[in-house]
């Protein structure tokens, strides 16, 4: 399977936000990452309890992850790390496991100076709290992260929005401050209405 092949098909998987500079290749640069060769080997061996198509679409990244060095091009190798974590969240993999390849992909990240790529890293980060019954932090993360990229990076409100913390908690701060405005971009005046009447309900 070609590169071209994997993204795609991961593509089709789950729609993601591309790095700021996913079509260039930065300078090669030193990065101190503690243990990250055992904790990558660790990630492709564990088993999970994900279903036939979430764990051959865990195998693409894995794959796509390795035509990415980390010195080489970090900022794509730190948004395959963002796509494996997500997926590990959905297969149940081990907190550490998936805590572990957010670790790494925030410390690129955060050489960079990136925010919206921290914010990416947050949203996933906020699912897989989440997934360990930690919803008051979950919600206060998908609150940040919707915030810096509202009205500024489409995608990315798109995938906060959607995100299960607004099912499984319910957070009425999305719906009362960013609700209006999601229904006046809509061009509905009564849903409008009806969101500044009332706090945001699923």
């Amino acid at each position: 399977m070609s590169l071209v092949e994997a993204k795609f098909k991961f593509s089709l998987w789950r729609k993601r936000v591309p790095p700021s500079d996913f079509h260039q290749f930065p300078p090669r640069q030193h990065l101190d990452i503690p243990d990250w060769n055992s904790a990558r080997e660790r990630s492709e061996r564990l088993p999970y309890n994900g279903s036939g198509n979430e764990t051959k679409v865990r195998s693409i990244q894995v794959q796509v992850l390795q035509h990415f060095p980390l010195v080489q091009n970090p900022s794509m190798h730190a948004f395959v790390l963002c796509n494996i974590a997500e997926i590990d969240v959905l297969m149940d993999a081990p907190f550490y496991v998936v805590q572990k390849n957010l670790d790494v992909a925030r410390m690129i990240y955060s050489k960079n100076a990136s925010t919206t790529d921290i914010a990416f890293c947050d949203t996933i980060q906020a699912d897989l709290y989440l997934r360990e019954g930690k919803q008051d932090i979950a919600k206060e993360m998908l609150e940040k992260s919707l915030k810096l990229s509202w009205g500024k990076y489409s995608e990315l409100t798109t995938l906060i929005w959607r995100s299960s913390v607004i099912s499984l908690v319910g957070i009425h701060f999305v719906g009362r401050t960013f609700g209006p405005q999601f229904c006046w971009r809509k061009r509905s005046n009564r849903r409008r209405d009806e969101h500044s009447r009332k706090p945001y309900s699923v």
